[in-house]
């Protein structure tokens, strides 16, 4: 415990020169569970903005198999390098980069409140150029967090 010694100028008696102050040092300090709620809520709204949850469908691993699942692991772990929309405003598609280097894309709709997943692939070669050229001629580059 910390104490303040302030003494007087004027004489008086020994006892009424020296004062011992002791400061609460928990005074007006937010109790643990507010700090709590303030953590709880920050890494909720930044787990929110970080990005959706997205239900996969069966078609992209039947069709695609072990590079859509390192699509949707890529996605899951990194977020998206950038979403595109299609013309429709219907589909919109997820891109990452793949550890290989390689470029893929997830393809996915809302329905309701909820986003599932059309498709996950890789481009021709996998490159960015191939993958700007597919999605050049059926997209446009979305900014913005998904609606």
């Amino acid at each position: 415990m910390t104490s303040l010694l302030l003494r007087s100028n004027t004489p008086s008696s020994p006892k009424a020169n020296v004062m011992t102050l002791s400061p609460n040092r928990y005074e007006n300090q937010p109790s643990n569970s507010r700090w709590w709620l303030i953590l709880s809520l920050a890494f909720l709204i930044g787990f929110l903005l970080a990005g959706i949850v997205v239900i996969n469908g069966r078609h992209a691993v039947d069709r695609h198999g072990a590079e859509a699942t390192a699509i949707r692991t890529c996605i899951d772990n990194n977020g998206p390098t950038q979403i595109w929309m299609s013309r429709d405003k219907r589909t919109f598609y997820q891109i990452c980069q793949l550890e290989d280097g390689r470029w893929g894309l997830q393809a996915i709709i809302k329905k309701g409140q909820e986003w599932f997943e059309k498709t996950a692939f890789v481009k021709g070669d996998g490159s960015w150029q191939a993958l700007m050229r597919y999605l050049g001629n059926i997209a446009t580059k979305y900014n913005g967090t998904l609606p």
